[in-house]
């Protein structure tokens, strides 16, 4: 699917859900890395160059929520970059 309106709102409804906590950071992780994989096919039938935004912007909040930046895992992903990324991506692309 090349139908990057589609992406587009689905991925900001999803930031909303999760930032109004009606979605948990899991469920919406997941479903961002599921249609991540429909953007891909997308991508490689439509022979397009760029992502589609705000879609690729959100994908990127939560997959930055994945993984710990200190080896002692004392910081907070999804505190420290997942919440202030949708926070202002969703300031930016308001519904």
């Amino acid at each position: 699917m090349a139908n990057w309106e589609f992406y587009n709102s689905t991925a900001l409804r999803i930031a909303q859900k999760y930032q109004d906590r009606e979605l948990s950071y899991e469920v919406c992780d997941r479903l961002m890395n599921d249609l991540w994989s429909g953007v891909l096919t997308g991508l490689g039938e439509s022979n397009a160059t760029e992502l589609p935004e705000p879609f690729y912007g959100i994908y990127e909040a939560f997959d930055a929520g994945e993984y710990h930046r200190k080896t002692d895992i004392s910081d907070d992903p999804i505190a420290n970059f997942t919440d202030p990324m949708i926070f202002e991506l969703l300031r930016r692309h308001r519904l």
